[in-house]
């Protein structure tokens, strides 16, 4: 894999990549036969990295790409305009997957989120582009990599949420037949097309949170409310200390 330059944000090494160059280590591997191994970093991971079990774990992936406005503001704060050259969020790279023809023919396989979303994804997806899909949810993890050996994906989505589907990848990739696996998050939903991220402007201006949080206050509003301000105070502290 190519290298790229990487920024330390709260002890993780974020790469300074496009969506273009997302999608060149994937299909690199694909063609060539190697394996990546590839997350994301947004504000609540880099959270989440204070842990340094965690930070450990998500630092052995093969790429790790930013994700969302918090993460590139927080690196224009810390390195002004020498910070993340692009603002990118993973949704850009999945309908990448899901449209371009470099991909046509791989087949896909997924695994997370909701037996709701599993199924309005088989729905949405021909079935000449499935691998398989499995629920996130009460999964008996020798079962889920059987079946994707046996159906032997091009490309394996896990979307268990950040830490425990780093940490699942970082258990079973060895034991896994697929030379790309990508930890989506919520972004099986981007594929479902159940994800709402509001119209063009709105990811252009980088308020898709905004979005979520209207659908989701229940859930998201401990992230963003107390989340982010605590990410903008480790990331000041970065910075001065």
């Amino acid at each position: 894999m190519r290298e790229f330059k990487t920024f330390n944000m709260l002890g993780l090494q974020v790469a300074s990549v496009s969506a273009k160059d997302v999608l060149e280590v994937i299909t690199d591997a694909l063609s060539t036969g190697s394996r990546v191994i590839i997350t994301y970093a947004n504000y609540h991971t880099l959270n989440l990295c204070s842990d340094s079990h965690i930070q450990q774990t998500i630092a052995g992936f093969s790429l790790i790409h930013p994700d969302g406005i918090g993460t590139y503001l927080g690196s224009k704060l810390l390195f002004g305009s020498n910070g993340l050259a692009n603002r990118l969020t993973g949704s850009d790279i999945y309908n990448h997957i899901i449209n371009d023809s470099a991909f046509a023919n791989e087949k896909l396989f997924f695994f997370g989120d909701t037996a709701v979303t599993i199924q309005t994804l088989l729905q949405n997806i021909p079935a000449s582009r499935m691998a398989g899909a499995i629920c996130g949810f009460n999964f008996s993890t020798g079962d889920v990599i059987t079946e994707i050996n046996i159906s032997k994906p091009g490309i394996l989505f896990v979307g268990l949420g950040t830490p425990l589907q780093e940490n699942w990848i970082t258990a079973n990739y060895a034991k896994i037949n697929c030379p790309v696996i990508i930890a989506v998050g919520e972004g099986i939903k981007v594929f479902a097309g159940a994800k709402k991220r509001g119209p063009e402007w709105v990811q252009s201006a980088g308020l898709e949170w905004a979005v979520r949080f209207l659908y989701q206050p229940e859930y998201l509003w401990k992230r963003y409310m107390l989340g982010f301000p605590l990410f903008l105070f480790r990331i000041f502290k970065q910075k001065f200390l």
